[in-house]
């Protein structure tokens, strides 16, 4: 059974970043509808609500975002590949059965984990404007604020070359199939590391 086609669903996925941008407002919206049901309703603290959400997303974003970017690793490798390649064996391979599931896990893991950050993003701007903030507090906020940010850039950019028709920046570094696969598997055992590293 094939999935329901509408313009509207057709103008977001003609360019992905509209895609993510429909995606965050609608993940944004809840956790903010979240959060003020939670302190208005159930009498939580601000502070310890934003807390809690903390505890519970923070330490799977950190092992299961490592990984999702992990994954999309070698899904951009096998799409560098696709376009590089002259073999037609091995194209075909690349974008296979196996090809073809990596994209996917690869693309459905950083579309949760943009989510769970555009979460605790969106819920510490909204807890931030439910209690009196000392000036000592800016710099931390901002800085916390700013890194979630930059991650979900990252995570973002990576959801869109892997969900995208066509090849990666890198082969505007690389051409060589050789080259290509020397660079991502370097960046593979570099996520590899950092992920093992915060697992530990």
């Amino acid at each position: 059974m094939s999935t329901d086609k509408n313009k509207c669903d057709d103008f977001l996925k003609e360019k992905l970043y509209r895609d993510l941008i429909f995606r965050g407002v609608i993940w944004g919206c809840i956790s903010i509808l979240a959060g003020y049901f939670a302190i208005t309703s159930l009498g939580l603290d601000p502070l310890n609500y934003f807390d809690r959400v903390g505890k519970s997303i923070g330490p799977l974003v950190n092992t299961l975002g490592a990984f999702s970017l992990l994954i999309c690793a070698p899904a951009l490798m096998l799409k560098d590949l696709e376009a590089t390649l002259k073999d037609p064996v091995k194209i075909s391979a690349t974008r296979g059965y196996l090809g073809g599931a990596l994209r996917r896990i690869a693309g459905d893991l950083s579309l949760w984990t943009l989510g769970a950050l555009i979460t605790m993003i969106t819920t510490l701007a909204f807890t931030i404007t439910q209690v009196e903030m000392k000036a000592s507090e800016y710099a931390a906020i901002a800085s916390l604020g700013a890194v979630l940010l930059i991650m979900a850039l990252l995570v973002g950019a990576a959801n869109i070359y892997v969900r995208r028709a066509g090849h990666s920046p890198m082969l505007l570094l690389f051409s060589n199939p050789m080259h290509i696969t020397a660079a991502y598997s370097f960046v593979i055992i570099v996520l590899a590391g950092g992920l093992l590293k915060s697992a530990a």
